[in-house]
């Protein structure tokens, strides 16, 4: 019986693999096309055609590049001194905490505790 496993398993793979090479000239030509159409629309001061906004077209060397994460801690901050949190350093690691998943576990502890409340940036506690 494994062995119809297997040759599923195989089969399945040669199958994604085809697929996938088929896919990749389907993405260049989009792509290809969308660069033109951005051209076209920045050209002639197009925002939208047809459903399709300059900005779902924008080709990939002028989109904007992503925040290094040191870039986002400094600005992150800089914002909590100009509101007036005291600890800026300590909202920024418990912000942090709060953008990872939790085991199970730790969120349970945090509920008997009673300090998992969080630290308010207005009440200041």
């Amino acid at each position: 019986m494994s062995d119809g496993y297997v040759r599923e398993i195989k089969s399945l793979r040669k199958e994604i693999k085809r697929l996938n090479g088929s896919l990749k000239l389907l993405r260049d030509q989009k792509n290809l096309a969308e660069g033109r159409l951005y051209n076209h629309m920045k050209k002639n001061g197009i925002e939208k055609i047809d459903g399709i906004t300059i900005n779902s077209v924008i080709p990939r060397g002028e989109k904007l590049p992503r925040k290094k994460k040191s870039e986002k801690k400094r600005d992150a901050i800089e914002l909590f001194q100009e509101i007036g949190v005291s600890d800026p350093e300590a909202l920024w690691l418990e912000f942090q905490s709060t953008q990872r998943y939790q085991n199970q576990n730790e969120v349970s502890e945090k509920s008997q505790n009673g300090s998992g409340k969080g630290y308010d940036p207005y009440l200041g506690f």
